[in-house]
C-alpha cells in the first residue's frame, strides 16, 4: 500500500513494486492470494500494474465480489480500478488513505489475484 515515495519519472527504478518484487509474489503465494496495490499517483499504480500483469501467474482483479452477506462487498469502475478499499469497506485506513480522503482526493486502487500458472 501506499504511500511508495518514488513518484517521479526518474525514479521509476526504486519505486516498491517491480519486475523482481512481481516474481516474487507469484513465486511466494499460494493460488487464491490477493495483491492490493493503491497510490493517490496513477502512474505509480499504472507501472506497478504493468509489472504485477507482466507475471504469468498474477491476474488483474476485475468486477464483483459479494461479501459474506451476499452483497456486492469489492467492485471496480470499467477501467478496472477498484472503487473502494477491500479491507473492510473502506473502515481500515492507512494515514494516507485517510489524508486524501479528508481533501476529497482519489485513491486508485487495483488487486491482482495468484492464480496456477499455465
Amino acid at each position: 500500500r501506499f504511500p511508495d515515495p518514488w513518484t517521479a519519472a526518474k525514479h521509476k527504478r526504486r519505486r516498491t513494486v517491480s519486475a523482481e518484487v512481481a516474481h516474487a509474489l507469484s513465486q511466494g503465494l499460494d493460488d487464491g492470494a490477493r495483491v492490493y496495490v493503491c497510490s493517490d499517483v496513477p502512474a505509480v499504480v499504472a507501472d506497478a500494474a504493468q509489472e504485477l500483469g507482466a507475471t504469468p501467474s498474477l491476474s488483474w482483479w476485475r468486477g464483483k465480489c459479494a461479501g459474506e452477506d451476499g452483497r456486492v462487498a469489492i467492485s471496480t469502475d470499467e477501467d478496472g480500478w477498484l472503487l473502494a478499499s477491500p479491507f473492510g469497506g473502506g473502515v481500515v485506513f492507512s494515514e494516507r488513505d485517510r489524508v486524501c480522503e479528508h481533501l476529497w482526493r482519489r485513491v486508485f486502487r487495483v488487486m491482482f489475484v495468484r492464480r496456477e500458472a499455465s
